[in-house]
């Protein structure tokens, strides 16, 4: 996977600020890229909810 594969996404992730996400810090950032959208979740319990009801 490249960092440009996810600029149509929308990338769900813990309620951090940027800088301590590494998909960030590490990936996105360094290749200018950008998710179509963020979104965060509570618990992963949430995330794998939203992603089952189709709401990503």
């Amino acid at each position: 996977m490249q960092p440009q594969d996810l600029i149509d996404e929308e990338l769900i992730t813990v309620p951090v600020t940027l800088e301590r996400l590494d998909i960030y810090t590490q990936f996105l950032v360094p290749a200018h890229c950008r998710p179509r959208q963020h979104r965060t979740a509570e618990t992963i319990d949430l995330m794998l909810q939203l992603v089952c009801a189709g709401r990503v």
